[in-house]
């Protein structure tokens, strides 16, 4: 029977019910229907993310749109652990950032990579930037030890820490965007190892 542990996944800026973010970031959405780009991230998110894993989202979930937040989140699979954007309304739980050691490693999850305190000798998992500056802010920047998820940048659908934390043992250079062919490559491996 096969049967998948739960998964932490990332992601930011999915930016619900913002029509500007189309031309803005260059999204391949139709202007006219945002709510089309609305049910596609949320379709990506949905088949990705199983009931038992975990997201840790990076700030600015909806802006601009008619919908409200809750409304928003109850449609994603998953626990949800929202991090603080600057598109978000402040929420009790939602925090600043988050701190985590994984498999060794310590990773800053934050919306804003400009809001870092250095030295920190650990990698940064951030949004925010979107696709504004590739080259300061690539999805993958071992020098900065900076890893950047905003929607644009890993194919509009969350990444797990297994993938993140893959990249940023095993490679010395930059990667400007997210191959997605490596994410269904690992899902296929994976899932052929379980299969009893």
């Amino acid at each position: 029977m096969y049967e998948q542990k739960p998964q932490i996944y990332v992601i930011g800026d999915l930016h619900l019910g913002h029509a500007n973010s189309i031309p803005r970031y260059k999204r391949p959405f139709l202007l006219s229907d945002p709510r089309e780009m609305d049910r596609i991230l949320i379709r990506n998110w949905n088949w990705t993310i199983k009931k038992e894993d975990t997201t840790i989202l990076l700030g600015d979930l909806a802006y601009r749109g008619s919908n409200s937040i809750e409304s928003y989140l109850e449609r994603l699979n998953g626990k949800v652990v929202f991090v603080e954007g600057n598109h978000d309304p402040y929420l009790l739980y939602m925090p600043h950032c988050l701190l985590m050691q994984y498999k060794g490693i310590p990773y800053l999850f934050i919306h804003d990579p400009e809001e870092i305190n250095r030295p920190f000798e650990g990698w940064v998992i951030h949004g925010h930037v979107h696709n504004r500056d590739i080259i300061q802010y690539p999805f993958i920047n071992p020098k900065e030890k900076m890893v950047n998820v905003s929607a644009e940048m890993i194919g509009y659908r969350p990444i797990s820490l297994d993938e993140i934390h893959h990249w940023v043992t095993e490679t010395e250079d930059p990667i400007l965007f997210r191959d997605l062919s490596y994410a269904e490559e690992r899902t296929e491996h994976i899932s052929g190892q379980d299969v009893a």
